[in-house]
């Protein structure tokens, strides 16, 4: 927001009824370093959250000593011992899942057993999104049920904070969108109670980022994209930094601008060092791929992807190998490499729809039904094409979506020569998953 906020919209965010999206925006701006709406922030923080009693007169006080001894238990000598009590809880779990973490001594359970989970969560973000969630669920149980008589509840709020943002990042990974604004929320509202951590103010509004670009709103994902890395950037911390332009570039290229999205691919990998983080400098390097290929640069596409192919295989889980393929066969039919093209994609094809990636495995089809009829196969392709439409019309898909496939549904039905509006509708069901204002009249017309 380029504006300052209000006075009232200032109030209304620390008294915790600012709505959702314009109290993250508000945190965007202030992160950014605003002098003026940091001073007028700070009495009314003061009045509403900060009563300083005289430590003489305040029965209170020695509650307030006793606080700081739960926060030095949590936090000082004896992190250690918490750290290795969640090392062996995590070794359980992996071993024997939930049931078998249910079953460990009583030492391990509490803050240890809820550490393990969101660790857990995390590591199957790629191999198993569904579990991901489960026990994501599970570390929200846990935190929830954790007695502030034990821990210092700002601490604990804290924690709580975590798991509910883990929990919405869960469940975006799943493409549950609407619990996944659900739980970020209810994180955000936390985070109220909380220490007012950055880390864990800039880690939420991180989470919130990848939920707006999931949701196609990139103007207001790109707002809070500038902010963090501002964030980054005075802390010195150029890996992250380098990855929230390279989430930036990502969201770029999905709001149609692939030439730009190269750029900030690039230069969000050129600022991280890839031996930290192999599988980000995979992500970044294959979507600089795709993206050469959407500009129609496919020469270069092809380059870049064989001097990075070793990374797939080194890096790469299954569906990274997939996509690969997917990536290679596209490059070729822009090339002009037709039966290389259908070689690739067919294999696309069968490994996307062996990880139940049906959308993307039906727009494979398509792809594979635009080189077969460029081949002259037209009966083939019909048959591609038209099992691809039954797969869509299958899905849960946005009526504009629906429209478009029955229209091609209808034309190789009826055996007419279809390559234009074959390659039209393919372009449009790709759009449209990143673009959903997208209408199919506009786009035909």
């Amino acid at each position: 927001m380029a504006e300052h906020p209000s006075l009232d919209e200032l109030q209304d965010f620390v008294q915790g009824v600012l709505p959702a999206e314009r109290a993250h925006r508000v945190v965007a701006h202030l992160l950014r370093g605003c002098m003026i709406c940091g001073a007028v922030l700070i009495p009314e923080v003061e009045a509403v959250f900060l009563e300083i009693p005289d430590p003489l007169e305040d029965p209170g006080y020695d509650d307030a000593i006793d606080r700081a001894y739960a926060f030095q238990r949590w936090h000082g000598p004896a992190a250690m011992k918490q750290r290795a009590k969640a090392r062996k809880a995590l070794a359980l779990l992996e071993a024997g899942g939930i049931e078998r973490l249910s079953e460990a001594p009583t030492n391990l359970k509490g803050i240890a057993a809820c550490e393990a989970l969101l660790e857990r969560s995390w590591a199957l973000r790629r191999e198993d999104p569904h579990q991901m969630v489960e026990l994501a669920s599970h570390a929200t149980l846990v935190a929830d049920h954790l007695s502030p008589k034990l821990y210092e509840p700002r601490q604990l709020a804290d924690l709580r904070c975590r798991a509910w943002s883990a929990l919405g990042n869960a469940y975006r990974v799943t493409d549950n969108l609407r619990l996944a604004e659900w739980a970020l929320d209810r994180a955000a509202e936390i985070s109220l109670q909380g220490t007012g951590d950055e880390t864990l103010s800039v880690r939420l509004l991180d989470l919130q980022a990848s939920l707006y670009g999931a949701q196609r709103r990139f103007s207001l994902a790109f707002e809070l994209l500038d902010a963090i890395y501002v964030v980054h950037r005075r802390r010195g911390d150029d890996q992250t930094a380098g990855r929230i332009l390279i989430k930036k570039g990502l969201y770029t290229g999905y709001s149609n601008d692939p030439s730009g999205a190269v750029r900030l691919l690039t230069e969000g990998l050129a600022m991280i060092d890839s031996k930290r983080d192999p599988q980000l400098t995979l992500s970044a390097i294959h979507n600089i791929i795709w993206f050469l290929m959407e500009g129609e640069n496919f020469r270069k596409a092809r380059n870049v992807l064989w001097e990075n192919r070793w990374r797939y295989t080194r890096h790469g889980g299954k569906i990274d190998l997939v996509k690969l393929r997917w990536l290679q066969g596209r490059i070729e039919a822009g090339l002009g490499n037709v039966a290389a093209a259908e070689e690739a994609l067919r294999e696309a094809r069968e490994g996307l729809e062996k990880e139940d990636l049906a959308y993307h495995a039906a727009l494979s089809s398509l792809d594979l039904g635009g080189i077969l009829l460029r081949q002259g196969r037209a009966e083939e392709a019909r048959t591609v094409v038209l099992e691809a439409t039954e797969v869509f019309l299958a899905l849960d898909i946005q009526i504009e979506a629906i429209k478009a496939v029955l229209v091609l549904q209808k034309v190789f039905t009826t055996g007419v020569e279809a390559r234009i509006i074959l390659d039209e509708t393919t372009r449009f069901l790709r759009r449209i998953e990143y673009d959903p204002a997208l209408t199919f009249s506009a786009w035909f017309l």
